[in-house]
């Protein structure tokens, strides 16, 4: 739902979120997110729960976690890293390549060095 449309830009932030949640549900409170505090958070997020998801070998879990967390930040180094390797343990060895490669060329860009670098 966009606010301009109707009416709701002449309308108070309540009953705006109110229409909004009663419309969309959740994701529609969310949706426009992925480049501020409230999507950084989300995408932190989705990250952890698919590494713990990760421990314990659940892997479609894993796959599911790492593609929401990517939805809102595209550029996260370790959404790549565990779609990678969720897609390598399905078998799906091109996508798997496609996604290492998108974590590795992250990190280079950010001159990170750590232990999920190493991995890659």
């Amino acid at each position: 739902m966009q606010v301009a449309e109707g009416g709701l830009s002449h309308m108070s932030g309540f009953v705006v979120f109110r229409k909004i949640l009663r419309s969309d549900g959740i994701p529609g409170v969310f949706r426009g997110f992925g480049t501020n505090a409230v999507g950084a958070l989300l995408t932190v997020y989705w990250v952890n729960r698919g590494l713990c998801h990760f421990r314990h070998k659940e892997w479609a879990r894993v796959e599911e976690d790492s593609r929401r967390a990517l939805v809102l930040d595209d550029t996260s180094v370790k959404g790549h890293y565990l779609l990678g390797c969720a897609l390598l343990l399905k078998g799906n060895c091109a996508l798997t390549v496609k996604e290492f490669d998108k974590a590795s060329d992250l990190l280079k860009s950010s001159n990170s060095r750590d232990k999920m670098a190493e991995d890659i």
